[in-house]
């Protein structure tokens, strides 16, 4: 099972810790190839989609290289269609919201996807290893040995 990463484009490279990779123009493109060589969402099958806010320009990237897209709200705001999209998905418990605005990410949160902090997802890579799959979600957290108690206890509880 894969993750599907939905983030606040203009959110995260407006934010003061992010640093654009060298040689690259494009801001947009810029954050799309970060994403990518970084690996900051895991799993080449997890699914990205960086969302902007207004209409594309003519020379602007699609976005379809690295399973990641590159999408324009138009004429609404990019928050409120990450939080469209977040509503609309199948099973949000395995969407991942990255953007610091407060109301995309209550919004987002009470429909059940998780939330990442710009900063934090910036610094994935060198502090978590939280987003291999969405498979690492369903996982317990417990080591065998603390499963084997966890059981030893239930079993005097309930089968005596």
């Amino acid at each position: 099972m894969s993750l599907e990463f939905i983030i606040d484009g203009y959110n995260v490279i407006k934010h003061p810790s992010y640093t654009k990779p060298q040689g690259i123009k494009d801001d947009r493109f810029a954050l799309m190839q970060l994403i990518s060589s970084q690996s900051l969402c895991g799993s080449p099958k997890n699914k990205v989609r960086i969302v902007f806010d207004g209409y594309p320009v003519s020379n602007t990237p699609r976005g379809d290289d690295y399973q990641s897209r590159i999408i324009y709200s138009l004429d609404i705001s990019a928050d409120d269609l990450i939080k469209q999209m977040v509503q609309a998905a199948v099973n949000p418990k395995i969407v991942i919201v990255v953007s610091d605005d407060r109301e995309v990410a209550d919004s987002s949160r009470l429909q059940g996807a998780r939330i990442l902090g710009v900063e934090e997802f910036i610094h994935t890579r060198k502090n978590n290893k939280h987003m291999k799959s969405g498979a690492d979600l369903l996982k317990a957290q417990l080591s065998y040995s603390q499963m084997e108690v966890i059981n030893k206890e239930l079993r005097n509880l309930w089968l005596k």
